[in-house]
């Protein structure tokens, strides 16, 4: 990091928790455990926002904790090979929601928010598409399952 760094360190010399400023003006914390390995990140981005991040003592994120771009709150898990496997924010709605993802960053299932304000839940085919939508409107429930070309084949009602 270029800027001011503390650093405590355990009896053996070694870090135990970073504190800095880098040259971007950020503000970092960092704790390790005794082989220098990151543990937990807490970090302010060049947006203003924060981040707390955890990690697997290898390098593999595993939870992050901040801000998306539009200032709503968000969450990611990770499998520790950089790879997203939940998020949870606000839908483009204003609504809450929560993604489930393959290991290629495909969503699997979504559960938020349509723009009346009910709920939806979608199933996806790991590749981008719809296959069911569970939802609800000013008139009631519906279930619409839909083919690989997205295009309906049930709707109920």
């Amino acid at each position: 990091m270029d800027g001011e760094v503390v650093t405590t360190q355990n009896g053996k010399g070694q870090t135990l928790v970073e504190v800095a400023a880098t040259a971007e003006e950020n503000r970092v914390v960092v704790t390790q455990n005794g082989k220098g390995q990151t543990l937990v990140k807490l970090t302010t981005t060049t947006d203003g926002t924060g981040v707390v991040e955890t990690q697997n003592g290898k390098g593999g994120t595993l939870v992050e904790i901040g801000a998306t771009a539009d200032g709503e709150g968000a969450i990611k898990t990770e499998n520790g090979k950089g790879k997203a496997l939940v998020q949870i924010g606000a839908s483009n709605s204003g609504g809450g929601h929560l993604s489930t993802l393959n290991l290629e960053g495909q969503v699997l299932v979504d559960l938020g928010a349509n723009v009346e304000g009910t709920g939806v839940v979608t199933t996806d085919n790991g590749k981008g598409q719809s296959l069911v939508v569970l939802s609800a409107n000013s008139d009631g429930g519906v279930i619409g399952t839909l083919n690989n070309q997205g295009e309906i084949t049930s709707q109920t009602p």
